[in-house]
C-alpha cells in the first residue's frame, strides 16, 4: 500500500488503497478520478509532480523552496534531542546493570 497526497488540490498517487484498484499499479488521482496509471512508481511520480505543480499554480498556492537555515535548525534540534535520549537510555542501562552484594546495591547496614 502506498499513498502520497496534496489535499488542498485533491491530488494523490496511490497503490493498493481502498480508492484505487489493487492491481499492483500506481494510480494518479485528481478529485477521486484516476487520471494516470503506471506499473512503475517513477513514471507515476513524474506525472504526479507535473500535475501537482500545475494544480498548485492554478489554485494560486505558492510553492516555496525549503529555507536552508530552517532545515539546518530542525536537523540540529533533532540531533540534540536524539543525543539527550541516547544519554538517558545509557544511564538507565548502566543503573539497571549495577551489581550489588548482600542486600542489593545499597549494601547492608549493621
Amino acid at each position: 500500500m502506498f499513498r502520497q497526497e496534496v489535499r488542498a488540490i485533491g491530488l494523490s498517487i496511490e497503490q493498493a488503497t481502498s480508492s484505487v484498484p489493487n492491481d499492483g499499479r500506481f494510480h494518479v488521482v485528481v478529485d477521486g478520478i484516476v487520471v494516470f496509471s503506471s506499473k512503475t512508481k517513477s513514471a507515476a511520480l513524474t506525472r504526479y509532480r507535473s500535475l501537482r505543480d500545475d494544480l498548485l499554480q492554478n489554485a494560486g498556492i505558492e510553492q516555496r523552496p525549503p529555507d536552508p537555515e530552517e532545515t539546518k535548525r530542525r536537523e540540529r534540534e533533532f540531533y540534540d534531542l536524539q543525543g539527550v535520549m541516547t544519554e538517558s537510555m545509557r544511564q538507565r542501562t548502566i543503573n539497571a546493570k549495577r551489581k550489588g552484594g548482600k542486600g542489593g546495591s545499597g549494601g547492608v547496614s549493621s
